[in-house]
């Protein structure tokens, strides 16, 4: 652990250092405040701390509590500003309130003095009506700037804007946009109501509120992630709109408070019940125009552990005594167990593995669905376990014992569907199993599917064969012994919400809907209401528990001896079963012999874990797609936990460069955070050389790791340069592991020419086979290959191609090839060597698991995956910290303006060959450079530019590089020569230009696209004339293999960096506004669309 705090301790050192820099000056105590808001979430009817459904305490639930904390908070400042997120009114019995004139937790919040109510999904469950009376009824204000009425208007107030010691706070509030889909069944919940796309309302508010606040704040009942598409998320909001000094998030009962977003947005969500009250601190200070926010501070008071406030319990003691009378009353008997295993593994009534409900048929869901089918009239019913240990046992059956078998107030409709349809719904069902695969010891469930989006049916006798691909899974399907005909319309009941579901895919429309127990029998209606009326009426009262057994899963066998192995580890907590990190879905990952190999519990067999990461390209803070570092580094401490002897974490290269967070400190954040994971080594990537060798020698020699390229050497020697080593061996579980590295050739064309001019870089695969000899002589058992060579794998064939590929059938005596540089995933085999890549920006590791035999030490097994679930762990605390102070110590940088953008400037060169960001950057090229033509390579443009705002951090990633304007005069048929160069290539980003108009014909082969190029005057260009012609410096030494620019006359290096001739021509106008003018046109598809057929190597 030593090496690890030094590597923190290095970087921040250079923090240290680096703020002497910046003054910092004293202000006064009258001119900074701190503003405290306070929130809650998905309290779901909870005032006490009971669970009504179970008959049981539930101690980190209920207003009672939350109470303790606000009398605390406020006792400290009591200007501090109160919110709740949402999902406020239903669960835990609270529709038993829905008829009286308010509902009591309305009244709670009206006590407790919350000053803002933010709309959530469920409070529409229960109709307008309703909805309305508790809106009129709450004291504060109720916000959702996203629902409109038919006029036009908005339903409820988008904002409010909140004084407290003359600081304005302004809280925005924003739903999910999918009501419609939810709610399906009953239209009338959301009569005469629109919902809008949560990103653009916010940008639609925050323009409405320009100047009119001093703070900030979002109430979003959003989870942090998108649900549906890709803007219903609290941190895509975040991301489009980083105005929001801080956020509430909610809905996904999700509980964190360590995420800030890349452009410094806090976003903090309190859980579920009562779990946490979320705290924001935000202080200010006095500015010119107001107050301006300088730190925003986020953190969760947990409620466990603390007693519940005594005088909110007495004065909603009745409630709580009327929920009791209600949850106990006596409905009917149950004459025995219905679930006799809970745990399907332990067989206890309490999960600590996996639930036995979604592993087979159980009497439970059977009673669920014979009272739909019942009520329905269908011939099939579908459900789905809300609750994964929900059960009925012996004894009476009370009201609460029907809340804890359904948890929700949906009710009952029934449909005719489309054989054809029906089997359609029943495969997407059936993506909640992850795929079986060799070596797994237990079936698991999809991470990304929760358990209420898993129905059984009845009615219907199937199988699911896990073995196959989600999607292709249901076998054996019959309906009263017959096959399902496509052709023929079956009658079904689902609930409400299922209702949505099946509309949204399209497998039914409204007009299908033969039956509405809300239309018929209203409140009565709900499925829990007709569980009741079905056990009195139909079962005099008395259930049984009863199987039929419809359906099972197929498709998996053990090894019996490693199952027996496995079961007793599981049992005795040795190994633990994983959660979804959210918590919210359990039984994510099937254990499997390699973990059993890892813990050394089989014997005679030791496995070594290769994890790797590739380009990450300073992916340092995250966001909904890039992990970032504080949860790489918690990925990678639970997977050390899982192989304690056995694992090395290895980079394939490209860590440095990339983004603001990194190249503003020249990648010394990353290596920091490499060093303290505890990295063995990185070959180098071409990317490494783009600050120039002096850089690059810096942070090899502040790694506590060695860089790796046995392939870089000295000009006409076989020495590596200081910065590089050729192998190391690491010694794993009593195994030598000898790890050679090696830079992809690519190198030569993708970075300067004068970084690698005293180099050269040898074949690969010569390189390696002349090597391994050495390597085994100095110890190693094995050798593996950790290269930055490239490589891509056919989605479908699995067949793995490029330069690692080509690596592998040319070498021998190679347990393990890991890859990078082509930012894909990769894992498989070619000549019976593991390759894998894992993809790029930190979203995914690597793994290649050796089994070895223990005796001989050699490779008897491999196992090579891509883990694509590193953006939903949690992060680590102490890495979390440390950054955030870094990013503080930068953010003056960063977050200086520069302008506006009128429109967004996308840049994606994979669907377009000229984009509106590239036209624009060879533009204001053209003009710095006062030249004829501007060319300017696609790649060395890394983002686009939004809509909006323009700071000096996004001006850093989208111009990562230091690269200058370099002139050069060149004939007509050069000109034209690059600019085919840059057509439709294959191993980079296609080129963007300016000062030329070029028709090109997409049909014809490389090299011979180009039809006409025109002046912008409108006359030809001119093969025999030269002209002034503007590139960078990095194309201007045949990068990208531009080699035509090195024949040109009269090179200049500028030394002006292209960032700062962008920075410039944004400030001169303040705001920029470029049209794309159509510069490029493919004379077939009459557009410059076009689809690259091979992943760009970056």
């Amino acid at each position: 652990m030593k090496k690890f705090s030094r590597g923190l301790s290095l970087f921040l050192a250079i923090i240290m250092v680096l703020t002497l820099f910046t003054p910092i000056l004293p202000v006064a105590a009258e001119e900074s405040k701190t503003v405290t808001i306070l929130g809650t979430s998905d309290l779901h009817g909870r005032i006490f701390p009971w669970e009504y459904a179970t008959g049981t305490v539930d101690d980190d639930a209920g207003f009672a509590l939350i109470q303790t904390l606000v009398k605390q908070e406020k006792q400290k400042n009591p200007n501090a500003i109160l919110v709740d997120n949402g999902d406020t009114l239903q669960d835990n019995m609270a529709e038993i309130f829905n008829n009286d004139p308010v509902h009591p937790m309305i009244e709670t919040m009206n006590y407790m003095g919350y000053d803002v109510w933010n709309l959530g999904n469920h409070e529409f469950n229960f109709g307008m009506n309703f909805l309305n009376k508790n809106i009129a009824a709450f004291k504060g204000t109720t916000l959702s700037a996203n629902i409109y009425k038919e006029d036009g208007t908005r339903f409820v107030n988008p904002y409010k804007i909140i004084e407290r010691d003359g600081v304005r706070v302004a809280i925005v509030g924003l739903i999910p946009p999918h009501i419609p889909i939810w709610e399906a069944a009953n239209p009338d919940n959301f009569k005469g109501l629109t919902f809008t796309d949560p990103v653009e309302e916010a940008k639609k508010v925050v323009k409405e509120l320009e100047g009119k606040y001093d703070v900030l704040i979002g109430s979003f009942h959003l989870g942090e992630t998108p649900e549906k598409g890709t803007t219903d998320g609290a941190r895509a909001v975040a991301d489009a709109v980083p105005e929001f000094d801080a956020i509430i998030a909610g809905h996904a009962h999700s509980l964190f408070d360590n995420i800030t977003t890349v452009k410094g947005v806090k976003i903090i969500e309190p859980g579920r019940y009562g779990q946490a009250l979320a705290k924001i601190d935000i202080k200010v200070e006095k500015s010119g125009t107001g107050w301006k926010v300088v730190d925003v501070a986020v953190k969760n008071l947990l409620t466990k552990g603390l007693t519940a406030d005594e005088e909110l319990k007495a004065k909603f003691k009745s409630v709580d005594d009327r929920s009791l009378t209600e949850a106990d009353k006596v409905v009917g008997e149950i004459t025995a167990d219905f679930i006799k295993n809970v745990d399907y593994i332990t067989g206890s009534d309490k999960i600590t593995t996996m639930p036995t409900a979604q592993m087979e048929d159980n009497a439970v869901i059977d009673l669920i669905n014979d009272v739909q089918s019942y009520f329905a009239a269908s011939e099939i019913s579908t459900a789905a376990f809300f609750k994964n240990d929900a059960n009925l046992k012996a004894g009476p059956f009370r009201k609460k014992d029907v809340a804890n078998i359904y948890m929700y107030d949906n009710t009952l409709m029934a449909v005719n569907i489309t054989g054809k349809n029906l089997k359609a719904y029943m495969e997407w069902s059936a993506s909640y199993y992850n795929q079986f695969k060799d070596g797994d010891l237990t079936v698991s469930f999809n991470p990304n599917v929760r358990g209420y989006n898993y129905d059984m049916f009845s009615g219907i006798n199937y199988q699911i064969d896990i073995s196959k691909p989600a999607g292709s899974r249901i076998v054996n399907a019959t309906i009263k012994g017959q096959p399902i005909d496509d052709a023929k319309v079956y009658k079904m009941a689902v609930n409400n919400y299922r209702f949505g579901t099946l509309l949204t895919n399209k497998w039914i429309t409204a007009e299908d809907k033969y039956y509405d127990s809300f239309e018929k029998l209203a409140d009565a209606g709900r499925v829990r209401d007709l569980i009741i009326k079905y056990v009195q009426d139909v079962k005099n009262g008395k259930i049984s528990p009863s199987v039929d057994n419809n359906w099972k899963l197929i498709g998996y066998s053990f090894d019996a001896d490693l199952k027996a192995i496995a079961d007793a580890k599981i049992k005795s907590g040795e190994i633990k079963i994983p959660t979804s990190f959210d918590g919210r879905t359990p039984n994510v990952k099937s254990v499997t012999k390699y973990d059993l190999y890892k813990l050394g519990m089989v014997e005679g067999k030791k496995a070594i874990s290769l994890l790797s990461v590739n380009d990450f390209h300073g992916s340092l803070a995250g966001d909904a797609k890039n992990a970032g570092v504080s949860k790489l580094a918690s990925y990678f401490l639970a997977e050390k936990k899982a192989n304690p002897n056995g694992t090395v974490i290895l980079s394939a290269g490209d860590m440095f460069q990339g983004s603001a967070d990194s190249n503003l400190l020249y990648g010394m954040p990353v290596l920091a955070a490499m060093n303290d994971i505890g990295f063995e080594a990185m070959s180098v990537g071409n990317h490494e050389f783009d600050w120039g060798l002096d850089k690059l020698q810096i942070l090899s020699d502040k790694a506590e790791f060695p860089f790796l390229a046995a392939n870089i050497v000295l000009k006409g020697t076989d020495i590596t340069p200081d910065f590089a080593e050729k192998y190391i061996i690491v010694n794993r579980n009593g195994l030598n592991i000898g790890i050679i590295g090696l830079a992809t050739p690519e190198t030569l064309t993708k970075t300067k020419a004068e970084n690698i001019a005293a180099f050269d870089f040898k074949d690969p695969a010569a390189t390696v086979n002349a090597l391994i000899p050495r390597v085994k002589k100095a110890g190693a058992d094995i050798v593996v290959v950790l290269s930055h060579l490239g490589a891509t794998q056919d989605s479908k064939t699995k067949v793995i191609t490029g330069e690692a590929a080509e690596l592998a059938k040319a070498i021998t005596g190679v347990e393990a090839i890991i890859t990078g540089h082509t930012h894909t995933i990769v894992a498989g085999t070619v000549n019976n060597i593991p390759i894998v890549q894992g993809y790029y920006n930190g979203r995914s590791v690597g793994h290649i698991d050796l089994v070895i035999d223990s005796a001989s030490n050699k490779v008897v097994e491999n196992n090579v995956y891509v883990d694509n679930t590193i953006v939903t762990a949690t992060e680590d605390a102490r890495v979390k910290s440390w950054f955030d102070f870094a990013l503080s110590t930068i953010a003056p940088i960063k977050n200086e303006p520069v302008g506006k953008a009128a429109v967004t400037l996308p840049h994606n060169t994979k669907e377009v060959q000229v984009t509106l960001m590239g036209q624009w950057a060879s533009d204001v090229m053209r003009k710095a450079a006062k030249a004829d033509i501007a060319i300017q390579n696609g790649g060395g443009l890394r983002r686009d530019i939004p809509a909006g705002n323009i700071t000096m951090g996004i001006m850093y990633e989208l111009m990562p590089f230091d690269n200058t304007l370099f002139t050069v005069e060149l004939t007509g048929k050069q000109v034209r020569a690059a600019l085919e160069h840059g057509i439709m290539p294959e191993t980079f980003a296609p080129g963007q230009f300016s000062g030329v108009t070029v028709k090109y014909d997409s049909s014809k082969a490389r090299g011979e696209r180009i039809v006409e190029v025109r002046m912008l005057d409108g006359s030809l260009l001119d093969d025999s004339k030269l002209y002034k012609v503007v590139t960078n410096d990095f194309q201007a030494g045949g990068g990208d293999g531009y080699v035509i620019f090195k024949e040109g006359k009269n090179p200049v290096d500028t030394g002006i960096p292209v960032r700062d001739a962008l920075v410039n021509e944004i400030r001169q106008k303040g705001t920029i506004s470029p049209i794309d003018d159509g510069r490029m046109m493919d004379v077939k598809a009459k557009t410059s669309l076009y689809i690259q057929s091979l992943p760009q190597a970056a």
